[in-house]
């Protein structure tokens, strides 16, 4: 993996990984997970982190930010799963410095009814 030593690596990296989400064919995001991933202070192997993600779902980066000195990601999307339901995601990343997410702040709303998870 190549090093993340800018706020315009850091970027490209987790839209990169963001378009793997996308790509349901490989679906390939062990390269971008760390063996154990901390989500919302629930300890997850990356196995139970795909288990997150709805088959056939679709994320969309609405807004971006991040912090390089901390290797922090902070994202705001839109995720469409299959049925039409439309969920709204607010999230933010931790990386190691190999450049693999460690750590997860998730909060999703269904946008249709308002309800958090």
């Amino acid at each position: 993996m190549a090093e993340i030593s800018t706020s315009s690596r850091l970027r490209s990296h987790y839209e990169a990984y963001l378009k793997q989400v996308n790509n349901v064919k490989t679906h390939n995001l062990d390269v971008y997970l760390a063996s154990t991933i901390l989500h919302n202070d629930r300890s997850l192997s990356q196995a139970q982190y795909h288990q997150l993600i709805h088959p056939g779902s679709v994320f969309t980066l609405l807004h971006l930010t991040v912090d390089i000195d901390q290797i922090q990601v902070g994202a705001r999307l839109r995720i469409e799963l299959k049925g039409g339901t439309v969920l709204s995601e607010f999230v933010f990343y931790q990386f190691d410095g190999e450049g693999r997410i460690e750590r997860v702040w998730s909060m999703v709303q269904d946008m249709t009814t308002g309800e958090k998870y």
